[in-house]
C-alpha cells in the first residue's frame, strides 16, 4: 500500500499592504500563510505522508520577489524538506515572464528533499508515479502536454491549470479544460490542480485551493488535502478569514461577533452615520481589520432623480439631497474645486 500524499497550493507569499501589519519584522499576512503551511505539513506527518505535492503560485508578485518573502518561504521548505520529499510545479505567478523563462520556484531545487518540474516531467517517489506539468497559458498546448505525460501512466498528475468546473466567479472565462476531459485522459489517475483558490472535488479531479482566503472574493473552502490511493480528505487550516456582514445597527453586529474575532471583516450598511461606530466595535471585539461599505446611500441618491448636468452641479445636488452628506457638503465641493481641472 502506498503512503498518503500531502497536497497544497497557491500560497501567494507576499508582503501584503491591505489588512496587514508588521509583527516581529514579518508581514502579518505572510506570517499567517506560513503558519497555515506549517499546519499542513504537520497534518501530513500525522497521517503518515512521506511525499508532499505543491501545485504552484508559491509567490504572488510576478517577476519581483523581495528577499524578505523568499527567505521565509525557503526556510519553511528547508524545515520540512528533510522530513518528507516535496515535488512542486511553477504557477503563472511564479513565472518571470508569465509564459516562459525562469521561475521563482527554481531556487527550491537546491533545497534538500525538494524537486521542481519547470518542464513536464514524471517522478517515481515512495511507490507513486507523479506526472508534473507546470503552468501552460495556452489550453490546447496544455492538453497536448497532458496527453504526452499520460503515456507514462502516472498515478497522479500535478498541474497548475484552471478547470472550467471549478471557476470561482461567474464571469471567469472558460479555458476549455474540464473535469470530464481530464478524467477521460488521465486513465483513472488522480488529477490535482492548482490555480483556482477554492478547494473542490469532482471524483478523482481536485482543485487544490489555497491554504487561506486572500481577499473578500474568496469566502470559500480553503486548506490542504491528504490523498490516498482510493480517496482524498480535505483539512481546513487555521488563520484569519475574510468575512462579510450586513449590519444597519450595532445589535445586528453583536449577533455576529463570533464571526468577527481574528478575521478581516467587511460590513455592508445603509447608514453612513454608523460607519465609525461599526469600525470601533469591530476593533473592540478583536477583528483583524474593518472595512465599512456604505453602499445603499448611492441607491437612495439615484432614487432622488439627481439631474446630470456638469459634474460640479451633480455633486452639489447630491450633497443637498442625501442626508448623511449634507454636513460635509461645503468641504466636498471645495475639495472638488481644488482637484478638478
Amino acid at each position: 500500500m502506498k503512503p498518503p500524499i500531502l497536497v497544497f497550493s497557491d500560497t501567494h507569499f507576499h508582503n501584503w499592504k491591505s489588512h496587514a501589519t508588521i509583527v516581529d519584522g514579518v508581514n502579518s499576512r505572510l506570517s499567517d500563510t506560513l503558519k497555515a503551511c506549517i499546519q499542513a505539513f504537520e497534518i501530513g506527518k500525522a497521517h503518515g505522508c512521506k511525499l508532499a505535492l505543491f501545485g504552484g503560485d508559491m509567490f504572488h508578485v510576478r517577476g519581483t520577489l523581495k528577499p524578505s518573502v523568499m527567505n521565509q518561504a525557503v526556510s519553511l521548505f528547508l524545515r520540512y524538506g528533510s522530513e518528507m520529499d516535496i515535488l512542486m510545479v511553477p504557477g503563472n505567478h511564479d513565472m518571470e515572464n508569465f509564459r516562459y523563462g525562469d521561475t521563482a520556484v527554481d531556487i527550491f531545487s537546491v533545497v534538500e528533499g525538494c524537486s521542481v518540474a519547470s518542464t513536464p516531467f514524471s517522478f517515481n517517489v515512495h511507490g507513486w508515479s507523479v506526472g508534473c506539468l507546470p503552468y501552460i497559458h495556452d489550453s490546447e498546448e496544455f492538453k497536448k502536454e497532458f496527453k504526452e505525460l499520460a503515456a507514462d501512466k502516472p498515478d497522479v498528475f500535478l498541474v497548475h491549470q484552471g478547470i472550467d468546473n471549478f471557476k470561482t466567479e461567474p464571469g471567469m472565462p472558460d479555458l476549455g479544460v474540464t473535469a470530464q476531459w481530464l478524467k477521460d485522459n488521465a486513465d483513472g489517475a488522480w488529477v490535482l490542480a492548482g490555480h483556482y483558490h477554492a478547494a473542490q472535488q469532482n471524483e478523482r479531479v481536485i482543485s487544490i485551493g489555497a491554504p487561506l482566503q486572500q481577499n473578500f472574493g474568496e469566502e470559500e473552502k480553503t486548506g490542504c488535502w491528504v490523498v490516498y490511493e482510493d480517496r482524498a480528505e480535505h483539512f481546513p487550516l487555521a488563520g484569519p478569514r475574510f468575512v462579510t456582514i450586513e449590519a444597519d445597527d450595532l445589535k445586528a453586529l453583536k449577533k455576529q461577533e463570533s464571526e468577527i474575532k481574528g478575521n478581516f471583516v467587511r460590513v455592508r450598511t445603509n447608514k453612513a452615520s454608523l460607519a465609525e461606530k461599526l469600525r470601533e466595535r469591530i476593533e473592540e471585539v478583536g477583528g483583524a481589520s474593518a472595512t465599512i461599505l456604505v453602499e445603499h446611500e448611492f441607491e437612495k441618491a439615484h432614487a432622488e432623480s439627481i439631474t446630470i448636468t456638469t459634474p460640479r452641479k451633480m455633486l452639489c445636488e447630491f450633497v443637498e439631497k442625501v442626508e448623511p452628506y449634507k454636513k460635509d457638503g461645503e468641504r466636498l465641493i471645495a475639495l472638488f474645486d481644488k482637484i478638478s481641472p
